[in-house]
């Protein structure tokens, strides 16, 4: 009888997969157990990027009125909802922030906060993301006026 491969074994063999066959493996896990580990992946950094927007005090009380008198709501699609009791309205740690709105996708902009914090110029962070430069290029420019805004 074979003994059972641990998980250290399965990790170092996994990870000196090419991205193609680990990509393929993945795959078949989602199908066979019927989840969606990337999805999964996406809400873990959606909580974490959520989690430090409160710490951080950003839409602890009503962005619409400042009421502090306000409670948990549901979930949108990616965050927390509050409802604030006094004014009625309904908000998220995003809500009024230039992050409600943008047309770049979570996992570019925690790679553009991530490139900010460490100081990286424009260039390696394109890298990074793996993007057509024209397009990073036009869109670089307004992330940057935003991002020093927030």
């Amino acid at each position: 009888m074979k003994p059972k491969t641990t998980k250290k074994e399965f990790l170092d063999f996994f990870y000196n997969l090419p991205i193609e066959e680990a990509t393929k493996i993945v795959k078949e896990y989602d199908k066979h157990h019927k989840v969606n580990i990337a999805k999964e992946l996406e809400n873990l950094k959606l909580s974490e990027i959520e989690r430090k927007l409160l710490e951080a005090g950003v839409n602890s009380s009503c962005p619409h009125c400042g009421s502090t008198n306000i409670v948990k709501r549901g979930r949108d699609t990616n965050f927390q909802r509050y409802r604030c009791n006094d004014c009625q309205k309904s908000f998220t740690a995003v809500t009024n922030t230039f992050l409600e709105n943008s047309k770049f996708p979570w996992n570019v902009w925690v790679i553009l906060m991530e490139a900010t914090i460490r100081g990286e110029s424009i260039s390696d962070t394109i890298n990074r993301l793996e993007q057509d430069y024209d397009y990073l290029g036009l869109q670089s420019g307004k992330a940057t006026e935003k991002w020093t805004k927030f």
